[in-house]
């Protein structure tokens, strides 16, 4: 997942996209089957049992990716449709005894189709579910980046890239419901900007991303009010000018709000990676040998905030992922024949 400047994430060229949500329901079930690991719980009381989810992909050489799914460290490769040769995964959300995946998976003639995988807990995953792309949209690297389940239903949000005109794509953020698409608030002067996670809390949907302003990428998320179908947004801060600066993964509990991320390091490609708290910056350790890394997965059980993410190399070649359960790293492992590994979204139950 190539992201090194302002000029290569958004192609100079003008390559645009419009950022989506699809809502689709689905029935839900319950009593899920779980490995686990034993927590204190909540002032040292009884142990709460607690299932570590993250997904992400893994570079296996030969610019070829495949989508994975770790519970508790351990790692599975998520299936690919027929003719379907690799595919991303990007946001994870567990709702009952159910993994909902989004992702993306492309074909031989490199076409990307956005996709969400459903995974009864303690078994195999089938084939993805592909979503339509509108007709001027396809070939246009369509990806699903945003995931949640709230309801019954599933809304997942990602980008198209409008194709109508080749010569003059168009980018928009903006919230679809319904199939209706409802701008999200922009900075005055600013038109372009990425999201990337979403999160949902009590009647708010929280997006995370940045918007661009001259050279700078400016981390952001927006909260927008499912009822009155309004958005505000909120830069964060400590992020580095004439660099490229990540909000990737939301996450609110009450009134506090976790933003994980990554802060552009100067004159060099790479991000030191970072989770914001109401908007101040907690740097995320790095272990021995590594120098950069994105935290694209965050949640907080119990009073502990859990980062996950990935260290290296952005390409995926050697990259290293990651989860923190507080200060204490947790182990795991890569899918066999992996030559790099990075997840991008983690839930714990």
């Amino acid at each position: 997942m190539k992201r090194f400047s302002i000029g290569t994430i958004f192609d100079i060229s003008a390559i645009s996209a419009i950022a989506f949500i699809f809502l689709l329901s689905c029935q839900l079930q319950v009593a899920p089957v779980r490995e686990t690991e034993e927590n204190p719980g909540p002032g040292g009381g009884n142990p709460v049992t607690r299932s570590i989810y993250a997904a992400g992909s893994v570079y296996m050489g030969n610019e070829l990716y495949k989508p994975v799914l770790w519970v508790n460290g351990t790692p599975q490769l998520l299936p690919l449709p027929e003719g379907k040769t690799e595919g991303q995964a990007f946001d994870l959300k567990v709702s009952a005894s159910k993994i909902y995946v989004a992702g993306q998976v492309k074909d031989a003639e490199n076409t990307k189709y956005p996709c969400i995988w459903v995974v009864p807990i303690g078994s195999p995953s089938e084939a993805p579910i592909l979503l339509p792309v509108p007709e001027n949209h396809i070939g246009g690297d369509p990806s699903l980046t945003a995931l949640f389940v709230e309801n019954g239903n599933i809304h997942a949000a990602g980008e198209l890239v409008d194709m109508f005109d080749p010569q003059n794509p168009q980018r928009k953020l903006a919230y679809w419901k319904n199939s209706t698409p409802i701008p999200l608030s922009m900075p005055t002067g600013i038109d372009r900007g990425r999201l990337y996670g979403a999160y949902f809390s009590g009647g708010f949907l929280y997006l995370a991303g940045y918007y661009v302003d001259g050279t700078t990428a400016v981390p952001c998320y927006w909260k927008f009010d499912t009822g009155s179908l309004t958005s505000t947004i909120h830069a964060l801060s400590g992020y580095t000018p004439n660099n490229v600066n990540f909000g990737f993964a939301p996450f609110a509990e009450g009134s506090t709000v976790y933003i994980g991320g990554g802060i552009g390091i100067p004159n060099q490609d790479g991000w030191t990676p970072t989770y914001w708290k109401n908007g101040t910056p907690v740097p995320v350790p790095l272990p021995s040998g590594q120098t950069g890394g994105l935290v694209t997965g965050i949640t907080v059980k119990d009073g502990t905030v859990y980062a996950a993410g990935y260290y290296g190399d952005p390409e995926g070649i050697g990259s290293e992922g990651f989860i923190w359960k507080g200060s204490a790293k947790q182990a795991v492992s890569p899918p066999t024949g992996s030559q790099g590994t990075q997840i991008y979204a983690l839930a714990v139950e």
